[in-house]
């Protein structure tokens, strides 16, 4: 297996391509977008507009102390938000429905697992494989697998939130242990995320990385 590198940049609009070729088709993360970036969840996002929340996302992480990450020259690509003594929390947004369903729901059930408290964590906000390149393998591993021994030697925690099946079963490979689904978008989108009052919007879970083993609720 070919041993692929793993490098911190600062190059956005490298890493941003990547990132809306891996997500380009996920109804999930264009949802996410448009609710932390105060867009109405009815407004169509051109493939410009949504090539642009890369952006502000990594420029937002980067001015929080966040790590941009890629691998294999951009084939993998990673927003990532190191252990702090006092963790950042998420903003809330306009919208108190989607505060409560996401961010406040998210932050319970890191609390109860002592996230950031007794155990410092890397948050993976985001990481994404370029899909128009079927034939270069190991990145994402690459970066995950960096991720974790980062964490291991600081006796810290990688947290993320995969947003899809398929995300949860890659994630678990890596030794990712899932300790909640958290159900947002209720009331406001269908699972396709186009707008319904009576929609039932998505599920995510709430999955963390520890050297120590499984995490008890205190």
């Amino acid at each position: 297996m070919t041993t692929c590198t793993v490098n911190k940049t600062n190059d956005i609009a490298k890493l941003q391509k990547t990132l809306a070729i891996a997500f380009a088709d996920s109804a999930a993360c264009h949802y996410l977008s448009k609710k932390f970036l105060e867009i109405p969840t009815s407004k169509h996002l051109s493939d410009e507009e949504l090539y642009d929340t890369y952006r502000y996302f990594c420029e937002d992480f980067l001015a929080r102390g966040g790590l941009l990450l890629e691998s294999n020259n951009f084939d993998c690509a990673a927003i990532v938000l190191p252990p702090q003594d006092k963790p950042v929390k998420t903003a809330k947004t306009k919208d108190p429905r989607f505060n409560e369903q996401f961010i406040e729901t998210i932050a319970r059930h890191k609390e109860a697992l002592q996230l950031g408290s007794k155990i410092k964590y890397y948050y993976l906000f985001m990481i994404g494989k370029n899909l128009e390149q079927p034939e270069v393998r190991g990145s994402a591993r690459a970066i995950l697998t960096y991720l974790k021994q980062k964490a291991d030697e600081q006796n810290a925690a990688v947290v993320l939130e995969a947003i899809s099946d398929k995300a949860k079963k890659v994630y678990e490979y890596f030794g990712f242990i899932d300790y909640a689904d958290v159900n947002y978008g209720q009331g406001d989108v269908d699972s396709n995320g186009r707008p319904d009052p009576d929609g039932e919007g998505f599920v995510l879970n709430l999955m963390v990385y520890y050297k120590g083993g499984k995490l008890l609720p205190k």
